[in-house]
């Protein structure tokens, strides 16, 4: 018995809420094997979605509407069909992130330094030379404020 090896990939491998999710594929000495089937499997083991993919040759690209996933975390795409083997393939599903313009040109568009908003993992603080805001990580922001630098909003 000949065994249909299949090779397969995504296009990323973290998808956000609203992306469309590339699968593609290779079958290396396809026989007798017209259709298989995609299973994505979410972080609690549960199959949640499930794409029939005929095929019309050795390869193979279908699109997965990320909509179709639940919860955040990391999601595994396994694959069934008549006398084939192929790994399943793992990525992961996360919220988007919201990215902010910098300071300099936050406080351009605004009338109080400390309406800017700054990126995950930052902290507003003003220098006390100019009054301007600042986004810096936590550890930055304690150091420059003990030093009488900067002062927290």
């Amino acid at each position: 018995m000949l065994i249909n090896q299949v090779f397969t990939i995504t296009d990323k491998k973290t998808y956000n809420p609203g992306d469309t999710i590339t699968l593609s594929g290779e079958i290396k000495n396809i026989s007798q094997l017209n259709i298989i089937t995609a299973n994505i499997v979410s972080p609690t083991g549960v199959t949640i979605h499930t794409k029939d993919i005929v095929l019309m040759g050795s390869r193979f690209t279908v699109e997965i509407n990320s909509d179709a996933l639940r919860d955040f975390g990391e999601y595994r795409i396994e694959f069934q069909g008549k006398d084939m083997n192929a790994s399943p393939i793992k990525f992961s599903y996360e919220p988007k992130k919201e990215y902010h313009l910098s300071p300099k040109k936050q406080m351009e568009m605004l009338e109080h330094p400390s309406d800017v908003l700054c990126n995950e993992g930052l902290e507003l603080v003003k220098k006390n030379s100019n009054g301007n805001a600042v986004c810096l990580s936590k550890d930055s922001a304690k150091i420059l404020v003990q030093r009488g630098w900067a002062d927290y909003f």
